[in-house]
């Protein structure tokens, strides 16, 4: 019966985190829970791994890290999306976020999440790719290597995500864009 209530419930909850409130709150929560490895800054993001490839570790940062995600909502989100994921809710998105994706269809919220969190990896390539046409920031040896990582991170998450082609156009631009920023290795 649980069984059968989950599979009556998964479409809903993909359905709700692709409302454009919730997608553009969980968007920019995912942005700034993987640039806090970037930062030299004290945050909740750098205390909890809320995007750990260990479905395991993930689960954990989003039980503990429940504040983090809260204050992130009350501070960036809409009154909706903040009444939206109430405790009920919140859970639901631990479980989810935290589980596999047995669904092929891309219907899943597990794939809906995934997408979200491929879509915060491209918007912040989209912004270091507008900064790297400054020559400060594309000599900016730290900020190129941040930003390699960062596009490779992009490519993992979009081949095993349920992503758009024109996201998928979008990395094959950012790709000819990047062989044109490489930096001459450092000479010994």
């Amino acid at each position: 019966m649980n069984r059968r209530k989950a599979d009556l419930d998964a479409p809903c909850a993909a359905i709700a985190y692709a409302v454009p409130d919730n997608e553009l709150c969980l968007r920019g929560f995912f942005r700034k829970a993987y640039m806090a490895q970037f930062s030299n800054e004290d945050s909740c993001f750098k205390e909890y791994s809320f995007l750990d490839s260990n479905l395991e570790n993930r689960r954990n940062a989003f039980m503990n890290g429940k504040l983090c995600f809260v204050k992130y909502a009350r501070e960036y989100c809409t009154t909706y999306t903040v009444d939206y994921f109430n405790s009920d809710k919140y859970r639901k998105l631990t479980e989810t976020v935290s589980s596999e994706d047995y669904h092929a269809e891309c219907k899943s919220p597990q794939s809906r999440l995934q997408f979200s969190i491929c879509r915060a990896l491209v918007d912040e390539l989209t912004t270091r790719s507008e900064k790297m046409k400054i020559f400060e920031f594309r000599s900016n040896k730290n900020f190129v290597e941040q930003t390699k990582k960062i596009f490779r991170d992009t490519e993992a998450c979009l081949s095993k995500s349920c992503a758009s082609n024109k996201s998928k156009n979008l990395l094959r631009e950012f790709a000819g864009k990047f062989q044109a920023w490489r930096i001459p290795e450092e000479e010994d």
